[in-house]
């Protein structure tokens, strides 16, 4: 489908910024955008299935198309462990998804990489896991979204580490780039838990819209309880952008009976001669 069903949209848009490298690489300040504005997305990168290598360690990790409580997708799962169906375990360094020649630079060739720092599934939740945790999926259609997903009752974290380097020598890109996320909308109930977002490091700027419903709550930036959803708000009363200094930052999510989908945008895909300039400007 062009769209998944009940899912967190978060998408990663990095965009080249007019900023200088800041010396405090992991220290964020605030601004609002006055501007409703939306980054363009004609610039992204194929996160697909076919362009994805999947890296498993110490883990016995299988990605195959399955449907799933009625989502037919490619789904990336790992183990459940024994007398763990209720919850109450995690995973960690488990998984490197590489997404190799992706785009360039000028005529330079980059990778993206994608380290699933770690998994933790709690045991919030009424619902049980089968003897698969499925956590991940991509489209089985052309449309390039991967998304962190799950179809069962429980409260989950995912930590995050997204790498671009230059293809030929695994050099780490040192240019600016921006963090896209949207539709932070949902608040505990019944079948759905709070889906938020967490800066942890890379990150120099958060830029909020003006007309944010947002509120931290313990470091993570969500929609409180009583939010009323609106489809379109998912961006302007619920997004955030974040700029990062250099090609890698890192982050955090929470997830319950629902999904976030990652997908990364670059200024410099296509430019030859690629000149810092800010598409999205406080």
């Amino acid at each position: 489908p062009r769209s998944f069903n009940c899912y967190l949209l978060i998408s990663f848009i990095f965009i080249a910024v007019l900023l200088l490298l800041p010396t405090k690489a992991y220290a964020y300040e605030t601004l609002i955008l006055d501007d409703l504005k939306d980054v363009p997305d004609d610039l992204s990168f194929d996160f697909t299935y076919e362009n994805a290598e999947f890296e498993f360690n110490g883990v016995d990790g299988i990605v195959r198309r399955e449907n799933i409580a009625g989502y037919d997708l490619y789904w990336v799962s790992v183990p459940t462990p024994s007398g763990k169906q209720n919850g109450g375990f995690s995973y960690s360094d488990f998984l490197n998804i590489t997404f190799p020649n992706i785009g360039s630079i000028g005529d330079k060739l980059i990778n993206i990489n994608i380290h699933i720092d770690n998994l933790e599934v709690t045991t919030s939740g009424p619902g049980k896991l089968n003897n698969r945790t499925y956590f991940l999926a991509f489209s089985t259609n052309d449309i390039p979204r991967m998304e962190f997903k799950s179809c069962v009752s429980k409260q989950f974290y995912v930590d995050y580490t997204v790498s671009i380097t230059y293809s030929d020598t695994g050099e780490l890109v040192s240019l600016p780039f921006f963090q896209k996320v949207y539709d932070l909308d949902l608040g505990t109930s019944n079948d759905y838990f709070n889906e938020g977002w967490m800066p942890l490091n890379g990150f120099d700027t958060l830029y909020f819209y003006k007309d944010s419903a947002l509120v931290n709550d313990n470091g993570f930036f969500n929609t409180p309880d009583g939010y009323s959803y609106v489809y379109e708000d998912e961006l302007f009363k619920s997004g955030i952008v974040a700029s990062a200094p250099i090609g890698q930052l890192s982050g955090r999510f929470e997830e319950g009976n629902c999904g976030s989908t990652i997908m990364v945008y670059s200024q410099f895909t296509n430019i030859k001669d690629p000149i810092k300039t800010a598409i999205i400007t406080s």
